[in-house]
Formats: C-alpha cells, structure tokens, sequence
C-alpha cells in the first residue's frame, strides 16, 4: 500500500509528456489526480516512459517528474523539486 505525504485530488486536465531522445518526443495525456507531491496521468495507448522527464500542463507550466509507477495506460509521477540557485 503506498501512503502518500499529501492526498491527491481527482481533476481532468490535458497535459503532454515530453520524451527527451525518444522516437515520439511528444505524448499527449490527461491528468486525472494531482496533489502538491505528484500527479497520475492516462495515456491514449500504451506508451515506453523513462524514469525522468517533463510533464507540461495545457497552461504551459511544465514540471519535472519521476515516473514512479505503470499500469497499462496508467501512469503515477513524482515531482521533481528544483533546488534553488
């Protein structure tokens, strides 16, 4: 069971991985839960997705993520803090 350090809430948001040096650079998604820690995002199709890249929003922030799960189209992600400086 994993426990988490802030509860997710349940959104839809259209949001796009961004692959760095993959063949499909560009993976559009929905994200369906959000907390200040992380998010969980589904894929159309099934998709290859490495530990670390970016997740954009369809405001245009984007994130950086660890990919920390995968079920099917399912995908669980944790955000990257920047450090300062």
């Amino acid at each position: 069971m994993i426990t988490r350090r802030t509860p997710r809430l349940a959104t839809v948001k259209s949001a796009t991985l961004v692959l760095n040096e993959a063949a499909e650079p560009e993976v559009s998604c929905h994200v369906v839960e959000i907390s200040a820690g992380g998010a969980r995002v589904v894929t159309n199709i099934p998709v290859k997705i490495p530990e670390f890249l970016s997740l954009r929003f369809s405001d245009g922030v984007e994130r950086q993520v660890r990919r920390c799960w995968t079920k099917g189209r399912e995908i669980g992600f944790e955000f990257i803090r920047s450090e300062p400086g």
